[in-house]
């Protein structure tokens, strides 16, 4: 695998790019470039502004044409085995054909240059590559549990990615536990009609805790307002208590720039976690929301960083990703 490039794109609030090298089957750290060039997202068809933009993209840099593994992160119901996504349900996207999903992956890269139309392609969800970044770059590798993990991301959007022993627990599917509809706090004046940023559920996780629906109900200054952080601290609490309860994992990992905005706020979800167990799961690890529950290491790049972890294993046949060895329709 000597000087194998990969890439990886995400596709959010914003498109983004990453390339790294590949030293015996891992990616070198060192090598990881993150693109300069994020562009928003438009509504209309995303796959025509997603091919344009990786077109423009390997045009001007070689690595990204020389890409032997590509990985893409993209919010939404991913069909991981397809390669395609049906809807977003927050975002204003439309299909090339009516009926047809609003993007299909190997389309947009069979309609690249011959040398990146050939890469293996793997596809999943923004929250699942959250967790690939925060596990595959993780400070301390050696010492860290490798049991089961659930990265949960409150964006624009709510959702989890869910790892056991650092694949993705679903081969062809993901969760989508920002959906779930949550308990009500007494105290919320919440209205869904005028402050869910869900269209289609209005009370689900996402709809009344994302990082939209904060800003739709308390301004474009949420941020200062104390009685913002105790309902989110809340639906965030209870949001972590349904994963660990579902899911049982070995460590809870929280991201997304809600999280990262308060250095407060993890304490506060910790405390809402504890309060809402209420001594129910005393395993050694749920009972100390202190260590249990982590803020995520990353930033915004944190997607595209889990994109490259799936081109890697797109590249050397690795077990993380359902990949093929072409990007064409069969």
């Amino acid at each position: 695998m000597a000087n194998t490039t990969i890439a990886a794109f995400s596709i959010d609030e914003h498109l983004r790019w990453a390339t790294a090298r590949i030293v015996g089957r891992e990616i070198d750290p060192e090598s990881v470039t993150f693109g300069r060039e994020v562009e928003p997202t438009e509504p209309g068809v995303i796959a025509d502004q997603l091919t344009d933009y990786v077109a423009r993209i390997s045009a001007k840099y070689p690595d990204v044409r020389r890409a032997q593994g590509i990985g893409i992160s993209m919010i939404g119901p991913v069909d991981v085995g397809a390669k395609e996504v049906k809807r977003v349900a927050r975002k204003d996207w439309t299909p090339k054909i009516p009926g047809d999903p609003i993007i299909r992956f190997k389309n947009v890269f069979a309609a690249q240059e011959r040398g990146l139309a050939n890469a293996r392609l793997a596809v999943q969800n923004d929250a699942t590559c959250g967790a690939l970044a925060e596990w595959y770059f993780r400070e301390n590798p050696r010492t860290e549990d490798l049991g089961l993990w659930v990265y949960i991301t409150i964006n624009e959007g709510v959702n989890c990615g869910v790892l056991n022993v650092s694949r993705p627990l679903f081969q062809y599917r993901h969760a989508e536990i920002g959906h779930v509809f949550p308990a009500r706090h007494p105290k919320d004046p919440f209205d869904p009609e005028k402050h869910s940023s869900c269209p289609l559920h209005l009370w689900c996780f996402e709809g009344i805790a994302s990082g939209a629906s904060m800003r739709k109900r308390w301004g474009d200054d949420w941020s200062a307002d104390p009685r913002a952080w105790n309902l989110e601290a809340f639906y965030v609490g209870q949001l972590c208590l349904t994963a660990m309860l579902g899911f049982r994992p070995d460590r809870l990992v929280l991201g997304g720039y809600v999280v990262h905005r308060n250095p407060e706020f993890l304490p506060m979800v910790r405390a809402a976690f504890a309060a809402l167990n209420n001594g129910y799961i005393e395993d050694g690890k749920a009972e100390n929301p202190a260590t249990y529950i982590s803020a995520g290491q990353f930033d915004d790049r944190v997607n595209v960083l889990g994109a490259l972890v799936l081109a890697l294993d797109a590249a050397v046949g690795g077990p993380r990703s359902v990949v093929d060895r072409s990007t064409t329709e069969s």
